[in-house]
């Protein structure tokens, strides 16, 4: 998830993720240009954030059922705590 204050954005990658299917990563909107829109004051960062942030917590909770249903929670959650990014880790 994308924190949406100007310091956590600058601080970080180019990119935001390569895998999220979001508009914000499949658009190419890099991390510097995100950096300009919140320091412009652009309520286009916050929408793009909030697709962001949206996309990422659905994939996440997409692999918290198929772990529940395939019955390995516990090593998903465990990867989730460890950083893994969503999408896929079921």
């Amino acid at each position: 998830m994308l924190s949406s204050s100007i310091s956590a954005i600058a601080a970080t990658g180019p990119t935001l993720l390569v895998v999220s299917p979001c508009p914000a990563c499949t658009g190419g909107y890099s991390r510097a240009y995100l950096h300009y829109l919140f320091g412009a004051r652009e309520l286009t960062a916050l929408r793009l954030v909030t697709l962001h942030n949206l996309a990422f917590i659905a994939r996440l909770m997409a692999d918290l059922r198929a772990a529940i249903a395939a019955g390995t929670l516990a090593e998903v959650a465990a990867a989730v705590r460890g950083g893994a990014a969503p999408g896929g880790l079921a």
